[in-house]
């Protein structure tokens, strides 16, 4: 698991905080689907020299089940996204989840790879996802986000 630079700091967002809503729209172009997201669920932010450089949210859909619904970085890091990724992990560990989900769009190659590393597994498609859930289209690479991927790991001892 990569180790966290001693001068990044994450930290649980109080409720009361304003969210780092430019961040989290960059990255979910649905207003209300993320306010949704932040009224339900957990959402950390990552700090590094008093600036706001990522965050992400956790749901818990299901007693033994977290979701990640956003990981979101101010850079396109892939650094910064494993170290979010290893510390969601850490995390939901930390809850005594049994499984970890997340869904990935078709498009977004380097998630895709990046979670599989980490042993998530492909679980279920979600045809047509991003075509229905989203009014504008959402471009990733060159190719229209369609379908969603959804992983899981299994966190069981």
């Amino acid at each position: 698991m990569p180790k966290l630079p001693s001068r990044i700091k994450i930290r649980k967002l109080d409720k009361n905080e304003h969210p780092p809503w430019d961040l989290l729209i960059k990255f979910c172009p649905s207003l209300e689907i993320v306010e949704r997201w932040l009224e339900s669920g957990a959402t950390y932010v990552t700090i590094l020299r008093d600036d706001v450089v990522g965050a992400f949210v956790l749901l818990q859909p299901e007693p033994d089940v977290t979701e990640i619904a956003l990981v979101a970085t101010t850079e396109n890091s892939k650094e910064m996204a494993k170290v979010l990724v290893a510390r969601v992990i850490e995390k939901a560990k930390s809850m005594h989840t049994e499984h970890l989900r997340v869904g990935v769009s078709n498009a977004n190659f380097q998630m895709l790879e990046l979670y599989q590393k980490y042993g998530f597994r492909l679980s279920s498609i979600e045809h047509d996802y991003y075509l229905k859930t989203f009014q504008q289209r959402i471009v990733e690479n060159g190719i229209v986000c369609r379908d969603m991927i959804r992983l899981t790991l299994d966190l069981r001892p």
